[in-house]
């Protein structure tokens, strides 16, 4: 039976809307830094640690995303809505005091919004979601995109680069009446019980690859906060054309994503993970060593390009269907073929036909599947663990 085609429903509009507000949010601290720092006469450090109250929300978000204390629809609304205010204070805020915890205050509600999202997309295209998720970075990216020729065409104006601030809020407020509107899929809860972890669950966890995608997304957030103070003080730009230049990059990013996703289809992920390391090694050098705008230009466009794909490698196939949720422990007995069950008087004998038409799909049947050894009762009545079976993942989107 073929797979059902990939359908955006009301819930999958409103996240690609609620997505492009975090990508405006998230896009927006890089651009206006040149003009903060004019502003509040801080220096070179004071503006970066700006960029590390920001990654240290959002990775203080990141730690504690597993609890789902609001559920992810509160979570969404409350986290977008709150990091809309925490940005009105780093924009009209003209002192450290007030823009430095504004900034780790919007990092924390921006990526806790982020994790919901994705959370609550992937479960409501559990077929496609890797469609839905390249969608919704596509939005995130036409975000990034607009804020650094938004900062600047306002920094040459009356309304000055602040105004910015009140329209991401603008924008944000729309995003959240949206998400309001439409049901978001909550995170399913079938056990109380912890996980049991395997000795390969511990080893994965310390997977050489999470190296990898942490200097990836080092890069890559980096290269977004820095590179507008990066081309006005090291390059000698203009502040508006030097905001007005991070534009480029994030538009690298979204063709980057793009590519991938064509050249993933034909090209294993391993390979294209080097290929686009390789590629950025080549790219970053030539952003470090320019002091003009069209070698920096070259230099940061090819690493966008190569860092985007790096961090979110898209699957090789999206039609395949996705694992069925674990099943509740009191319908797991229902669920289980005869052998797995206690032996029960049985109410009247079943068909031949009945019991071809019983369910043996392993994806119905997450533990059932699972081979027994020959000594095993049938009247044992173990139930297997909660939890879903292992499989090895599609490709690097799959893997964190």
């Amino acid at each position: 039976m073929s797979a059902a085609p990939f359908h955006r429903n009301r819930f999958t509009w409103a996240a690609y809307g609620a997505l492009l507000a975090f990508g405006f949010l998230n896009a927006v601290l890089g651009p206006i830094l040149p003009f903060l720092r004019a502003v509040e006469g801080i220096s070179y450090l004071v503006g970066a640690l700006h960029q590390l109250a920001y990654a240290m929300g959002g990775a203080a978000a990141g730690l504690l995303a597993h609890r789902d204390l609001l559920g992810r629809s509160a979570t969404i609304r409350f986290g977008l809505a709150g990091a809309a205010l925490a940005g009105l204070g780093l924009g009209f805020g003209d002192t450290a005091a007030i823009t430095l915890p504004a900034t780790l205050a919007m990092g924390f509600l921006n990526t806790a919004a982020l994790i919901a999202l994705w959370a609550a997309l992937s479960d409501a295209h559990r077929g496609h979601r890797a469609v839905a998720m390249t969608e919704g970075e596509v939005a995130v990216s036409l975000g990034g995109i607009v804020v650094p020729l938004l900062v600047a065409v306002l920094a040459s104006t009356a309304l000055t680069w602040r105004f910015a601030m009140v329209i991401g809020a603008a924008l944000v407020g729309v995003a959240v009446l949206w998400i309001g509107a439409v049901r978001v899929p909550e995170q399913e809860r079938f056990s109380t019980q912890p996980a049991i972890q395997s000795p390969d669950d511990r080893s994965e966890r310390w997977s050489p690859l999470l190296a990898v995608i942490f200097s990836i997304v080092a890069l890559e957030f980096g290269l977004s906060f820095w590179l507008a103070s990066y081309l006005n003080v090291s390059v000698g730009l203009e502040r508006g054309l030097a905001v007005a230049l991070v534009a480029a990059l994030y538009g690298a990013n979204l063709a980057g994503r793009l590519l991938a996703s064509r050249l993933a289809r034909q090209i294993a992920a391993d390979r294209l993970l080097a290929f686009a390391l390789l590629t950025a090694m080549v790219g970053l050098p030539i952003l470090i060593a320019s002091h003009a705008t069209g070698p920096a230009t070259l230099g940061f466009v090819i690493t966008g390009m190569a860092s985007a794909p790096s961090s979110r490698s898209p699957p090789r196939s999206t039609s395949a269907a996705a694992p069925a949720p674990p099943t509740p422990p009191s319908a797991r007995s229902s669920s289980s073929p005869p052998s797995a069950r206690p032996s029960a008087p049985s109410r009247s004998p079943r068909s031949p036909r009945s019991r071809a038409s019983a369910p043996a799909s392993s994806s119905s049947r997450p533990w059932s599947s699972r081979r027994r050894s020959p000594s095993s009762s049938p009247s044992a009545g173990a139930t297997a663990p909660p939890g879903r079976p292992r499989r090895a993942p599609d490709s690097l989107a799959e893997c964190f």
